[in-house]
């Protein structure tokens, strides 16, 4: 299979068309078809498309001589304005037209390729790149090429929101609260009708202390819900909004999630600290705090060490390995499981039986440490 050594072209096709040589320096195509031809290949390249194909996505309605004419009208237009590709990457093989894989860098694929990767950096880079959907505002009035042009925009749209969500759980963890916003009114603007997604923008809002902003955002999302689909908000939903006029946002009301695998435990540290000012989130056991912790901010965590599926110490470890510097306070049966937990980076260590005034006199450390 022929392949490129170097990208020839460089095409943009998310939020549009653009096509640039590779020293940067623009390329015109007389006709959109051609434009159509090229991007098509592009997207395929390294994959062979036959000439009766190719004729039928673009001139569906003319009869085959025409259509085989106005091919190599297209094929010769792009050939002239792109000598070096024609040259080195355009080739013939029999029935069949191809672009060399690697001569064409098109946005979109580098975009699905950044998506694979669940790194921070890759999919910040793979958002920057999705300006907008494949080929937008263009069109050549051919059902075949419209039928593929609008299943491919879907496929790379659904893709976006993914890679969008992704991102704002990202940086959430990382408590990059001002990005996370940002990517999430996009996500939003893209994939409007989420009622989870409306609760993170009015979260965020309300982490920043704009809760004239988050209030705004509870309205809409009723109002959608209202429109599309006769209901009205989660409780959940509810239950936030009333937080937020209330001036009770995380800044005001500090957030801890309280992991523990015995429910009277559980009961009992939210019977503590609830009254004490806190707003407490309860998880049965490591996995579903990774969880909780991948959606929503703490200010602190506050976990027995030992618990079925995943322990205490497995969760700071695996809090570390992700960054996420939220303070942990164990809470252990035994003493001497102390010192490694002070080894992983917990804030703080209680020894059950668990005190009031013990346990409040470390919460408020961890929460005032830097």
């Amino acid at each position: 299979m022929p392949s490129a050594s170097r990208p020839v072209v460089s095409l943009a096709l998310l939020g549009g068309y653009q096509a640039r040589l590779g020293v940067g320096s623009a390329v015109t195509l007389p006709t959109k078809k051609a434009q159509a031809l090229l991007a098509y290949l592009a997207l395929h390249q390294g994959q062979p498309q036959s000439r009766d194909k190719l004729a039928a996505l673009l001139w569906g309605e003319a009869d085959d001589l025409h259509a085989r004419q106005s091919l190599r009208q297209a094929v010769a237009a792009i050939r002239q304005a792109l000598p070096d590709l024609a040259e080195e990457s355009l080739v013939f093989d029999g029935d069949a037209i191809e672009v060399a894989r690697g001569a064409v860098e098109v946005d979109a694929r580098v975009f699905e390729e950044l998506a694979t990767d669940p790194t921070t950096a890759a999919l910040e880079k793979a958002t920057a790149l999705y300006r907008g959907d494949l080929l937008e505002g263009f069109g050549v009035r051919e059902a075949g090429f419209d039928e593929w042009l609008a299943a491919e925009r879907l496929r790379l749209r659904e893709l976006a929101i993914d890679v969008l969500g992704r991102l704002v759980a990202h940086q959430i963890e990382a408590r990059r609260t001002e990005q996370a916003l940002h990517h999430a009114v996009r996500l939003l603007a893209m994939d409007p009708l989420q009622e989870a997604t409306h609760r993170t923008v009015m979260s965020l809002y309300a982490r920043l202390g704009r809760r004239g902003a988050a209030a705004r955002q509870y309205q809409a999302c009723a109002e959608m819900l209202r429109r599309e689909f006769k209901s009205r908000p989660e409780a959940e939903t509810e239950r936030l909004y009333q937080e937020i006029v209330k001036g009770e946002d995380a800044r005001a009301r500090p957030r801890i999630l309280v992991v523990e695998d015995e429910a009277t435990t559980r009961t009992l540290l939210e019977g503590l600290l609830t009254p004490a000012g806190y707003d407490v989130a309860v998880a049965a056991d490591g996995a579903d705090a990774l969880l909780q912790l991948s959606r929503t901010l703490f200010d602190l965590v506050i976990a027995d060490i030992r618990m079925p599926l995943l322990d205490g110490l497995k969760l700071i470890e695996i809090m570390k390995s992700k960054r996420l510097d939220t303070p942990v306070i164990f809470v252990t049966a035994k003493k001497e499981s102390e010192a490694r937990a002070l080894r992983l980076g917990a804030a703080d260590y209680i020894v059950k039986p668990i005190q009031k005034d013990a346990l409040l006199q470390r919460v408020r450390k961890a929460l005032r440490a830097p």
